[in-house]
């Protein structure tokens, strides 16, 4: 197969649909790096069914789909496309036909993929099929991506293995043999499977062919136990429909005499009905009377309580209208007074306008006298202001002197402090020197304390620590404690799975059994009538399973239904299916044995007591088992039973049977044997997993608890290593502090040293500053000279200025007076115009006030007048009612007197019914006891027809003519011989144990299905056969092809790699000689010159070298229709580029050679080369040339 055209659409960096036509010979794809050009390689592989993302220089499948570029959106799919030429054969048988064959792969962005073969939907098996054995395919020696041809000779010996397996065309066997090794190893699941069948089936058909003789014995008694059952069940029949003929006609002569009874009950109730409905009526009467009554005396309370009112009321508004009267008379009072003191108030106001006209002329006249002495003062303030300029001068410049002077005496001041303060400094100095001897040997103190810290947590930490080597050995003990108890759990529940699994799926039971369980769903069972098995209402005590089983035989296995018609239904069905036979008990027609007391067991040894059964099951456990002794074992229940006499079944706790007419039943297990044990299993193994469960949970709350200590001795642990973690960064504190303190002490020294050169300093610069203090000290006695001259001046004119002032002042405390009088007069003046005014308001609103209550007045005594008005009406309203009460007592007591009268007739008739009704309830008595009579008859009679019905399946007239036919008409057997010849036939049967009517079909079922899977397992292990001898014939083939491609591809090794080292050896030996089919392949090299003992030691040339006399050597000898090389002569050098080219054009000639190169050299070998263009960024393009064509 070679390469035709590739077709990319939307993968990696290729945008628009990109078709290259690939011609024969080397075509050699180039352009400049990052254009896309191993995109072709890459899309190359992924056709061909690359699953790596890795190989394909991905994180993600979804990152070969071209991501947008250049403002292009990105796309949804990546879709490519390879045509392959057939032109040898080599494909597989289906696709050998056709002279193309298309590969295409797609994957959409949402995770979706598809593969086609020439446009069909198919397998990746399939693509991979097409490639296995030519040498091709994703991972072939033929295709060499960038930079892994180095990586070549790096490969394990089982990478290189495949390379050769490639070269000599095995793949596609080795690939048949896993698939050959799959299939033996499902055929022999298959095979092991049909043996365990077969076993199972085996065992089964053993237990039914015993069964089956035992059929055929048990059918002859079972027919003539039916005959007599029958001929018995009709002669009580007719018997009790003789009897029940008689019951009726007397149960009808009762039912008349009832009916007379109940005739003169209804007459008398007629009356009764009567006489009650003039009592109703009659109490109907009273009771509105009675409620007439009660109203007028209501009415009569409220007109009293209401007179009683009014009358108050009328008091009430005397009083008031009293109170009124006297407020108004006040009011006119005050009202008198009021108007005397607005007159009063008007008086005093022409007063006051005269005063304060006279007060503000002469406060005119004052001021007319001051101007004068206003003048004289303003000269005075002239002069004096003259002379304070002058003092404020020489003021200011005794300031400059004195501040001169007092900063001298500052600073010699401050010399003096400073004096002080370096004395302190000098003391504080020697204080601090002193202290840093102190802080020194402390430190030295602190750092040994906590040296002996750091040692004492050291020895706690290893207590800890060994403690915490304890709880976790403890604890490792503990877990796997638990791991074993899980162990244990587990295989418990694998058996309880099982068991319950079988329980489910019924196959302890028989097919009639599973047929009925299995065919109705378990949701549908009670609609359809089914309660379940025997075997599941019946829990037998511990110990007692294997006596219960045989107590109840082939009955444990019965299905409980609702009713008999269920019990049809059922056995229609097994009949229709042909699925076996089972027993139906009809839990609402169920009956027990009749039996008196003394032919049951004592209840101390029946079997009943060690039966568990919910009460809803009760009878049909007491039905089963009450008949039922248990003995400890064969010789005691043998004593048993001939001790008593009585009619009884004796089982021991082994299983062993007496039977009621003594037979003996007893030794091994059969089919229906070990279901009640299977179940108590179940419930046991249930036990063991629960009490597991709380043994687990015990021993995982030990593991907590261990783990809570081991964490907890963690924590302190880990808490004592940060403590001494930080006990040493205070150890590491203290050495500095110790170190911080020496400098300290070095630092106190020197300054001290410092402060003594301080104080001799600073008493030089107090002797310069005394001089200066002198100089100044003379300027400023002058400068007080002139300041004590000037002030005697200031000081005559202040005084002239003061007496004119003070006459100022006398003016205007003269002028202020008046205006202070004016003020108060004014405000006398507003204060009576306020007055004024309040009075007149007072008088107004008592005007108003007088008006209101003379309303007031007038209006109460209308009240009190309709009040007066209102008795009288009450008054009148009182009589009349009285007089109507008076009335309706006199016929309220008339009517009572009648009642009673009524109530005594219907007491009478009482009396009657219940004497009636006395007589017809003695009657109904008697018609009770006879009608449970009949129905007790009735029923016995249906209870026969319902035995022989549930019995035999059929009706009453059925077995008369069944009888008929079977018995000689001279039969005149009496129904005691009767009753014996079918006890007779009974204990047969009972002799007769756990018989499967079905047992001779289902062994023929059985026996022909054995025969059948016998069949399958020889020809399973005919297969088997045939498998491993094609095993065996695909490794000889494949290590015989596998050990001649090794030896050429050596033969060729050994040419190609001289010519391209120019000198040297190679060769390919096997790992493992031994093993020739999986030993993988080393590759042993030999530089000329050089001594190699590990591949690694190579150069990047020197292994690129390797890798391509490798690969074309394998080439040599099997040429594949095609090659990919990516970059492979980029690690070459010049000579070895041209070498590697004419090895090139030598393959070339026989096989379709695809490089990707930047080598000019290589180009230059190339027929076609294919251009890879970026002209929008990130969107890759194709360009094609033919050298040769274009040569031509």
């Amino acid at each position: 197969m070679k390469l035709k055209k590739l077709e990319i659409l939307g993968f990696k960096s290729f945008l628009d649909k990109a078709a290259i036509h690939f011609p024969p010979g080397i075509s050699a794809v180039v352009g400049p790096n990052g254009c896309g050009k191993s995109n072709i390689i890459d899309a190359l592989r992924w056709v061909m069914g690359e699953q790596s993302v890795k190989t394909l220089r991905g994180k993600s499948m979804e990152d070969i789909i071209f991501a947008g570029a250049s403002g292009k959106p990105p796309l949804n799919m990546a879709e490519v496309a390879l045509t392959l030429v057939n032109d040898n054969g080599s494909v597989p048988a289906e696709l050998r036909d056709y002279a193309e064959i298309m590969i295409t792969r797609r994957l959409y962005r949402s995770g979706e993929s598809g593969y086609f073969l020439n446009k069909r939907p198919c397998r990746l098996k399939d693509i991979h099929n097409l490639f296995l054995g030519s040498g091709l395919g994703a991972k072939s020696f033929a295709v060499i991506q960038q930079g892994n041809i180095g990586a070549i000779t790096d490969a394990g010996p089982d990478e290189r293995r495949h390379f050769i397996e490639e070269a000599a065309g095995v793949t596609r066997f080795k690939q048949r043999r896993i698939e050959t090794a799959r299939k033996i190893e499902a055929t022999r699941q298959n095979l092991y499977r049909v043996m365990d069948i077969v076993g199972e089936i085996k065992r089964q058909m053993a237990s039914l062919k015993r069964q089956a003789r035992k059929a055929e014995l048990y059918k002859t008694y079972q027919e003539r136990t039916r005959t007599f059952d029958i001929f018995i069940g009709l002669h009580y029949y007719d018997q009790y429909s003789a009897e029940l003929t008689e019951s009726t006609t007397r149960l009808q002569e009762l039912k008349d005499a009832d009916l007379n009874h109940v005739s003169e009950i209804k007459k008398l109730d007629a009356a009764v009905e009567d006489i009650k409905l003039q009592r109703w009526q009659k109490n109907q009467e009273i009771a509105e009377q009675k409620s007439r009554k009660h109203e007028l005396q209501r009415t009569l309370d409220k007109t009293e309580n209401e007179l009683q009112h009014t009358r108050g009321e009328i008091k009430r508004l005397d009083e008031e209208i009293s109170a009124l009267q006297s407020a108004c008379d006040d009011l006119e009072a005050k009202n008198a007074r009021m108007v005397a003191e607005i007159g009063e108030s008007e008086n005093q106001r022409q007063e006051l306008e005269q005063a304060i006209q006279t007060v503000r002329q002469e406060i005119e006249q004052e001021r007319s006298a001051s101007r004068d002495v206003a003048e004289r003062m303003n000269t005075l303030k002239t002069a004096l202001e003259t002379h304070r300029s002058r003092l404020t001068d020489l003021v200011g410049q005794e300031a400059r002197y004195r501040n001169i002077h007092q900063a001298a005496q500052n600073n010699r001041e401050s010399l003096q402090r400073r004096l002080k303060k370096t004395d302190e400094e000098a003391a504080l100095a020697a204080r601090t020197l002193s202290n840093a001897r102190g802080a020194e040997t402390r430190s030295q103190a602190h750092l040994v304390e906590k040296q002996e810290a750091l040692r004492v947590l050291e020895r706690q930490i290893g207590d800890v620590r060994q403690q915490l080597e304890t709880k976790s050995r403890k604890l490792s003990e503990q877990i796997k404690l638990g791991q074993t108890l899980d162990l244990d759990r587990n295989k418990l529940r694998s058996r309880y799975t099982t068991l319950k699994k079988m329980e489910d799926n019924f196959e302890w039971y028989r097919d009639g059994v599973r047929a009925i369980m299995q065919h109705i769903p378990p949701e549908e069972r009670a609609q359809q009538g089914i309660r379940g098995l025997i075997a599941d209402v019946i829990t037998p005590d511990p110990g007692y399973e294997v006596a219960v089983e045989a107590a109840l035989g082939e009955s444990l296995q019965y299905v409980l239904v609702d009713e008999q018609q269920h019990a049809h239904q059922a056995i229609a069905y097994l009949q229709e299916a042909s699925s076996g036979r089972s027993g139906f008990v009809p839990v609402n027609a169920f009956r027990p044995m009749a039996k008196t007391a003394d032919e049951l067991p004592p209840p101390e040894s029946c079997l009943l007591n060690h039966v568990r059964v919910s009460d809803a099951y009760q009878p049909i456990a007491e039905a089963l088992f009450r008949h039922v002794a248990v003995a400890d074992d064969l010789a005691s229940a043998t004593a048993r039973f001939n001790r008593n006499g009585v009619f009884q079944t004796i089982v021991t706790r082994k299983g062993e049977v007496v039977t009621c007419q003594g037979a003996f039943v007893g030794g091994g297990g059969d089919a229906s044997a070990g279901i009640l044990a299977q179940k108590q299993e179940i419930r046991e193994l249930a036990s063991q997993i629960q009490d597991l469960d709380g043994r687990i949970t015990g021993a995982r709350q030990i593991q907590d608890a261990l783990e809570s200590e081991v964490r907890t001795l963690e924590t302190d642990l880990q808490v004592l290593l940060t403590e001494k973690h930080q006990t040493v960064q205070d150890e590491i504190d203290a050495q500095k502090k110790c170190y911080r303190a020496a400098e300290d002490l070095k630092a106190a020294q020197r300054h001290h040293e410092i402060v003594q050169l301080e104080q001799d300093r600073l008493q030089g610069e107090e002797s310069e500053i005394g001089q200066e203090i002198e100089r100044y000290h003379e300027v400023l006695n002058e400068t007080a000279g002139e300041i004590e001259q000037t002030q005697h001046q200031v000081a005559a004119t202040s005084t002239e200025l003061a007496s004119v002032t003070r006459q100022m002042e006398t003016f205007q405390q003269k002028e202020m007076d008046i205006r202070l009088r004016l003020t108060a007069l004014q405000a006398k003046m507003e204060n009576n115009t306020n007055s004024l005014r309040r009075l007149k308001e007072f008088q107004t609103d008592g005007a108003q006030r007088f008006e209101n209550l003379n309303r007031e007045i007038q209006s109460k005594r209308e009240r009190s007048a309709n009040a007066a008005r209102q008795i009288l009406k009450f008054e009148e309203e009182l009589a009349r009612t009285y007089r109507e009460l008076e009335q309706l007592t006199q016929v309220l007591d008339s009517n009572e007197s009648l009642y009673q009268t009524i109530d005594r007739q219907l007491q009478e008739s009482d009396e009657t019914i219940a004497r009636i009704q006395t007589h017809r309830e003695q009657n109904n008595e008697k018609l009770r006891l006879l009608e449970v009579d009949v129905s007790q008859r009735q029923m016995k009679r249906e209870h026969i027809a319902s035995r022989l019905n549930e019995r035999y399946h059929g009706d009453i007239e059925m077995f008369r003519t069944e009888l008929k036919s079977k018995l000689d008409e001279d039969f005149s057997a009496t129904m005691e011989e009767a009753e014996s010849e079918l006890e007779r036939c009974r204990q047969k049967l009972a002799q007769i144990n756990d018989v499967n009517m079905g047992a001779i079909t289902e062994y023929e079922q059985y026996k022909t299905r054995h025969d059948f899977l016998c069949e399958q397992q020889d020809d399973l292990n005919q297969a088997v056969e045939d498998l491993q001898t094609v095993i065996r014939k695909i490794n000889t083939v494949t290590q015989e092809r596998f050990l001649a491609t090794l030896e050429q591809v050596n033969e060729k090794l050994g040419e190609v790699f001289p010519k391209l080292f120019e000198g040297g050896t190679a060769q390919l030996v096997l790992a493992n000689p031994n093993d020739p089919l999986e030993s993988g392949v080393e590759f042993m090299v030999h530089p000329p010159g050089k001594k190699v003992t590990r591949m690694s030691l190579l150069s990047g040339g020197e292994k690129a070298l390797s890798a391509i006399a490798f690969i074309f050597s394998i080439f040599l000898i099997k040429p594949t229709a095609f090659c990919l090389l990516d970059e492979i002569d980029a690690p070459l050098d010049e000579a070895n580029v041209f070498r590697f080219n004419e090895l090139l054009k030598i393959i070339g000639a026989k096989s379709q050679i695809i490089m990707i190169t930047h080598n000019k050299k290589s180009m230059e070998f190339a027929d076609t080369l294919f251009g890879i263009t970026m002209e929008k960024k990130g969107i890759s393009k194709v360009v094609s040339v033919n050298l040769e064509r274009e040569a031509a």
